[in-house]
């Protein structure tokens, strides 16, 4: 409600129901994401191998996305998009039962494995309900919330924590979640952006379009390349902090929340960066502030040095998200947003696999840990330089992919003061 004077009014009652699913979802995010692996090591004695299962079913799960991909092109995006976070969710109610490191893990597991579905449809239902020419700066708005709900959600869990149970903190976050889903359900959505029938492809054929659009291809790998380099520093970075710069719960804690904080702040400014100047050519300004990461860390002999980094990765973080999400929007034809979000999530689980497995070995190999961070520049550098040379070549204004004539869309006064 607050942020409504800065939307149109033709989107004013979508972007409420939006913004009310998205906060909702914040909370329930802030309420259980930073705490499930702690809860599991600290008072569940979960093994390092069922930490690392944990980690690694996101990206195992994103493997699926073409899949989904194919029925959201044949079905909608909306059912899957409120199916999907509503089964997320709705798994921790089985929390109430999780009284050792096993079911906890599991419970994780399946929770994690049902929520990547709602990517590509959450993209498709994006590009029905928002214009093009604003739907960079709403998706800031709303994310907006959603960062401020999940530093609230983390505050209260926190404090929850220390008196109640997981077996109870954890189902109150899952009700509070499928609550938030359910207002998608408010959207009005069409079947205008969906393939005609006889159109859909398989799952097999999606994958190829890899190789028939070479111009995505030529985005996926500039993408693909930074985004290895940088999974190979996570799991180099809290091992860099404890054992090398000693590190204490403070220190991450403030770390975190300048990072969050000042990626919340920065939404708006990204998105309408996004409408007025293009997601590739945005793109490459959140790689070039993800890349003052590195070097921060590879200098660094002092704790508070860190701040440089986190607030790198504060500004990187949302011009990143808000650009790959409107960046796969323009490829394709307007019934394949599904379609090329999947094989964008696709490509993210595979170096998800990999990438933090080569950052392992590196610290196996090597004997000091500093090395690494210019390997990772390097390769971010290289990434980079592959997304510019796409960005030049085919992302120019006034390109179909680069910067388009904004129309002019007429915003009423707020309903209060008519």
């Amino acid at each position: 409600m607050a942020f409504s004077r800065l939307v149109p009014s033709q989107v004013r009652e979508a972007f409420r129901w939006d913004s009310t699913a998205v906060l909702l979802a914040g909370v329930y995010a802030g309420m259980t994401v930073p705490f499930l692996a702690v809860i599991a090591r600290d008072r569940l004695h979960a093994t390092p191998l069922q930490i690392a299962f944990m980690t690694s079913a996101p990206f195992a799960s994103y493997l699926f996305s073409l899949f989904w991909a194919a029925r959201i092109e044949r079905r909608g995006a909306l059912p899957y998009l409120v199916g999907s976070a509503v089964a997320a969710r709705g798994l921790l109610l089985a929390m109430a039962a999780a009284v050792n490191a096993p079911v906890f893990v599991l419970i994780v597991v399946a929770s994690t494995m049902a929520a990547p579905v709602a990517v590509p449809a959450y993209n498709v239902v994006m590009r029905e309900i928002y214009p093009d020419a604003w739907r960079g700066r709403l998706m800031g708005l709303v994310r907006i919330g959603r960062v401020a709900a999940a530093i609230v959600g983390a505050l209260l869990a926190g404090w929850l924590l220390h008196a109640l149970s997981h077996r109870v903190v954890f189902p109150i976050a899952a009700v509070i979640g499928i609550v938030g889903a359910l207002c998608w359900l408010r959207l009005r959505t069409g079947r205008a952006a969906r393939p005609p029938d006889g159109d859909h492809v398989s799952p097999l054929q999606a994958l190829s379009t890899l190789w028939r659009d070479r111009r995505f291809a030529w985005y996926s790998a500039g993408y693909f390349i930074f985004g290895f380099g940088n999974l190979i520093l996570s799991p180099v970075i809290p091992v860099f902090q404890v054992d090398v710069l000693k590190i204490t719960p403070m220190w991450v804690g403030l770390l975190t929340t300048t990072s969050a904080a000042l990626g919340g702040l920065l939404y708006y400014v990204w998105g309408r960066r996004v409408d007025e100047r293009g997601p590739f050519r945005s793109l490459l300004v959140g790689f070039a502030a993800m890349a003052v990461v590195p070097p921060v860390y590879a200098l660094a002999h002092h704790v508070p040095t860190l701040l440089i980094a986190a607030a790198a990765a504060g500004i990187a973080q949302p011009c990143t998200e808000l650009s790959w999400i409107n960046a796969v929007m323009r490829f394709g034809r307007e019934g394949e947003v599904a379609r090329y979000s999947a094989l964008h999530v696709t490509l993210l689980g595979i170096r998800g696999l990999i990438a933090p497995w080569v950052g392992g070995a590196l610290m196996v190999v090597w004997p000091t840990l500093r090395p690494i961070f210019w390997l990772g520049l390097g390769v971010l550098l290289v990434g980079w330089a592959v997304m510019a040379a796409f960005v030049w070549r085919h992302a120019r204004p006034g390109s179909d992919l680069g910067t388009r004539p904004r129309p002019r869309i007429v915003r009423s006064e707020h309903p209060d003061n008519q």
